[in-house]
Formats: C-alpha cells, sequence, structure tokens
C-alpha cells in the first residue's frame, strides 16, 4: 500500500502490521472494514476514509512522530492554516453557546487495537449515541489515545488526550471531543516509565482518580502494534462516556485531524478542566503510546492558530433530534435490486452512446468546417461545397420503431442494452462515411483548383518563353474568337491574324459565294465551329 524503508523501524513496524490484519486467517466481516480504516490510520485515517468513501480501504499513510508532524507532507500537513492541535494562552471566560450530546451505556463488548499509532477502540454502528452540533446530529465512532496531550495550555501539555470521534450523519464532517486526563493532586507522575515485569494487573476502582473510561483500554494489558484486544461489558457492568462532558466548558475551533492528511473537516471540542485518573492509569496508558511511537510520544506538535476564533461551548445532555419515518407502500411496479442495477447500467449507456453521438456530429462539422477553409484559401470566392446547416434530429420513440421495439411499451434492460450496441454501431457507421464522404470531396476540390493553378502557371511560363503568343493550335493558346476574312473566294479563318484553314459554309460543301455568318473558337484547345443557319 506505500514504499517501506526497510531500515527504518516504523516501517517494519506498519508492515508487520499490514500483513497481519491482511492475513489469510483473518477474514473479517463486514462490520469489520471501517474498523480496519479506524485503527490502521487513527484519528486522522478516519477523517481520510470518511473523506474519500467507505469503500477506501486501500490508501494507508505511513509516518512516525519522530519529529512531531513538523516533517509531515501528505495531504494538509504541510498548511500552517487552519491545523490542529493548539495552544489556548487564556483559561478564563464563561460559555457563550451549547451543544447536546446523548450517550447510550456500552454494555456489549467492543475492541481495543495497537495501530502502530495510537491506542483504538471501536464504537462505530453499534447505538451508543453521539452528539448535536448546530442542528446536525453526530453519531459516536470511537476513541483513540495521545500521550502526552497533543493540545496544550498555557503552553503545557497534560499527561494524557482521548479524542471522542464524532461523525456528521450525511457527511464526512467530525466533531471531535478532546479530553484531557491528569493524577489526582499530590500525585508524582514519572513520564515515559517502563511496564514493570511480571504478570499484568489492571488497575483497580479503589485507586485515587480511578477513571472507568480510562480503563476501558487497560482491561487487559495494552496491545502491542498490530494487536487486538476484546473489551468487555455489559448491562451488569457497563461504561458511561456521559460524564466525560457533562456541565464541562469546551474550547471550540475550526481545524484538522492530527494525524495525516490533516483533513480539514473537524470541529474541535476541547475540554478546557481535565479530569483525573489514577497514577497507574495514565503511567500504563503513556508506557504502550511511547512504546508505540519510538519513544517518541504520539502527539503532533501544535499548529499557529492564525486569527481563527475561539468559543466557549458548555455541554448538555439532550435526546438526539428525532427522526422522521415515513413509510412508504410498496410500488406494484417494485424491481428487485438486480434489475434495478441492471436497469441502471442500461440508462447510462443510453446517456454515453448519446454523448458519443452529440461527440462524433462535433467531429464531423469541425472536419467539414476545416475543409470548407482550406478550399476557401485554395480557391477565394468559391460556393460553399458542403451544406453546414444540416443537423440530427434528436433521439425519439422513431429510434426505437427502427431497431425493432415497440415504443409504448417499457424497454427491458436487454432491450435497452441491444438498443445502445445498435446506436453504437450505426454512430460509428455514419462517422466513418462521413468522413470518408469528407475527405472524397476534399481531395477532388484539391485536384480541380491544383490543375487550374497548374494550367494558369504553364500559361505564364509559355508567354515568357513565346513573347508573341502561343503557336496557333496549342492547346494553351488563349480561348476566343476567331474572325473569319473573305477576298470573294473561301473564307480565310485567321487567330491574332495568322492563317488556319480554308472552310466552305459547311464541312464537305461546295464553297457558296456568302457563307452564312460563322465563328471557330477555340476552348481548351479544341476547336469548335458555329454557324448560323
Amino acid at each position: 500500500c506505500f514504499p517501506l524503508q526497510t531500515d527504518n523501524p516504523v516501517s517494519r513496524a506498519v508492515a508487520t502490521k499490514v500483513e497481519w490484519l491482511l492475513s489469510p486467517h483473518r477474514k473479517p466481516l463486514a462490520s469489520e472494514c471501517m474498523w480496519r480504516i479506524f485503527v490502521l490510520c487513527g484519528a486522522a485515517g478516519l477523517g481520510a476514509h470518511l473523506r474519500a468513501g467507505e469503500g477506501a480501504t486501500h490508501n494507508v499513510i505511513a509516518y512516525d512522530y519522530s519529529k512531531h508532524g513538523q516533517d509531515w507532507r501528505q495531504g494538509t500537513c504541510s498548511s500552517s492554516e487552519k491545523q490542529s492541535p493548539i495552544d489556548f494562552n487564556t483559561m478564563t471566560g464563561g460559555p457563550r453557546k451549547k451543544f447536546f450530546y446523548k450517550y447510550n451505556k456500552v454494555e456489549k463488548d467492543f475492541k481495543v487495537m495497537n495501530t502502530g499509532h495510537t491506542l483504538a477502540i471501536d464504537l462505530g454502528g453499534m447505538g451508543f449515541g453521539g452528539l448535536t452540533y448546530d442542528s446536525a446530529w453526530y453519531h459516536l465512532v470511537g476513541l483513540t489515545a495521545h500521550a502526552v496531550s497533543e493540545h496544550t495550555f498555557l503552553g503545557r501539555h497534560r499527561p494524557l488526550e482521548v479524542h471522542v470521534l464524532h461523525k456528521k450523519y450525511d457527511s464526512a464532517r467530525l466533531v471531535i471531543a478532546a479530553i484531557t486526563f491528569v493524577p489526582p493532586e499530590a500525585s508524582l507522575l514519572q513520564m515515559n516509565s517502563t511496564r514493570a515485569d511480571g504478570e499484568y494487573k489492571q488497575p483497580m476502582p479503589e485507586e485515587p482518580g480511578y477513571n472507568p473510561i480510562v480503563n476501558m483500554f487497560l482491561q487487559n494489558s495494552p496491545p502491542v502494534t498490530g494487536e487486538t484486544k476484546q473489551g468487555l461489558a455489559s448491562d451488569m457492568a457497563p461504561f458511561d462516556l456521559g460524564p466525560l462532558l457533562e456541565g464541562a466548558t469546551f474550547f471550540e475551533y475550526e481545524g484538522t485531524t492530527t494525524a495525516p492528511p490533516c483533513a480539514e473537516v473537524v470541529t474541535w471540542m476541547v475540554r478546557r478542566e481535565p479530569i483525573t485518573a489514577s497514577v497507574k492509569q495514565l503511567q500504563l496508558m503513556e508506557d504502550a503510546l511511547f512504546q508505540l511511537s519510538a519513544s517518541f510520544g504520539n502527539f503532533r506538535a501544535t499548529m499557529p492558530i492564525l486569527g481563527r476564533t475561539i468559543d466557549l461551548r458548555v455541554a448538555e445532555e439532550e435526546a438526539p433530534p428525532p427522526q422522521l419515518h415515513i413509510d412508504i407502500p410498496p410500488s406494484p411496479n417494485a424491481m428487485p435490486d438486480r434489475e434495478y442495477q441492471a436497469m441502471y447500467t442500461a440508462s447510462n449507456s443510453l446517456r454515453a452512446a448519446k454523448q458519443t453521438l452529440d461527440y462524433v456530429t462535433d467531429v464531423d462539422h469541425r472536419i467539414r468546417q476545416a475543409a470548407l477553409a482550406h478550399a476557401r484559401e485554395l480557391m477565394p470566392g468559391a460556393p460553399t461545397p458542403y451544406d453546414t446547416t444540416t443537423t440530427i434530429a434528436p433521439l425519439d420513440s422513431a429510434a426505437a420503431i427502427g431497431a425493432g421495439f415497440d415504443p409504448t411499451k417499457p424497454l427491458s434492460p436487454m432491450d435497452l442494452a441491444k438498443m445502445a450496441g445498435r446506436m453504437a454501431d450505426g454512430m460509428a457507421a455514419a462517422a466513418k462515411d462521413a468522413m470518408h464522404e469528407a475527405t472524397n470531396e476534399l481531395h477532388a476540390r484539391v485536384n480541380e483548383v491544383a490543375k487550374k493553378e497548374g494550367f494558369e502557371a504553364a500559361r505564364a511560363v509559355g508567354e515568357s518563353i513565346f513573347p508573341g503568343g502561343w503557336p496557333v493550335g496549342h492547346p494553351n493558346a488563349p480561348s476566343g474568337e476567331v474572325s473569319a476574312v473573305s477576298g470573294g473566294g473561301p473564307q480565310v479563318l485567321q487567330n491574332n491574324g495568322q492563317p488556319l484553314m480554308a472552310w466552305s459554309a459547311m464541312p464537305g460543301a461546295p464553297p457558296a459565294s456568302k457563307p452564312p455568318p460563322a465563328t471557330l473558337k477555340n476552348e481548351n484547345g479544341v476547336l469548335n465551329y458555329y454557324a448560323q443557319g
């Protein structure tokens, strides 16, 4: 899917991850397709996937956090406009707007995966709710984790940031709620600590600052790169995401995903006040996130605000907007999906055939216009050799009748396919004939003009050789009337004062004393005799 650098440990890790995901023994269900893209690319990959479409499962973007995004060139990452994350340089002020959320408790098992860039939890398509922003519904997609925090507050990072991802129901727009976590007061957190050896023990609820949402990532030992583990939930032990937003104040701004391709499709809601988590929870999360990022930490460096507006909103729980359900009675003309697909394909074929006909007509018109212009250049003032006003009538029922179909009855997909094929063949033949005819006409016209120009050139050369004119009877001698001179006997025909031959009144008749008026013309090298009477 992307060029691998074998000497790069990050590339090797990604290659191992992709090979594992695509191995033959893993045959994911259709519902896992979105999850695969989500976990492969993290939050940014989700944004790219949602923007490209549900079927874009082949685009995988390779990147690392060695320079925390300052060397990324994919997508719009190299742009400094509208990029995320940012720093919030003031922590004062009250909210002026609201946004609403409604989460259902997570009572079904879920998946936790190490993507090589983040730890991710897939909750998409499971009916766990979402939020309402500007009167539009955004459904819950999943969670991703970053250590240390990507957004900064007064220039300082916080130990952990979790992104709660929401996608608009009818577009690729995202609303991401960013929640930061800190240890309880007076607790010392060792950054980038090393996981202790021995059996893994998950954090316990009695630990100071224990947070059940963070523990969704930690029910089992955090997965290593390319590994998926099962998270457990039930109606007896559910997880509630509501406390992440309940009554909190959020910084709102327009930005991008924080990993390639840095898509500009995100409205950020960054919680101003942090939430506590136990020291052990934060240490385990930081250990896992620093290890998957080669000890760099999977956070992008903050980007300039560049005049963007930062508003304050408060979150309130509210039921999602009602969905309008209209019961449409089944149509008597309903057709199965395969038949509809065949009709759709046939309709597209007819549309393509019509476009082809228009294109061929345009090409024929251009050829005729070019031939006409060429002929006018060779012979100015010549009449128009082509009828350029002829147009092709639009297709109507006559086309169906000519093709052997009844226009009063709906055409079957097979009939439509046959008609499209016949139309294509007919148009190809018509185009071939039109081009052949235009070529022949142009060839004849060029020969005619060339012949005339050759005669003119030869006459000019002859006049330079014979100053007195061409010899009498020469084919190139100028055409014109030949005078008749009589001295009382047979007529003497002269051309430019030179005798041609003697004629009687008519060929083979005895000489007349008064021959009738006669004219002899040299017409293109042929002497024609004209006599009256």
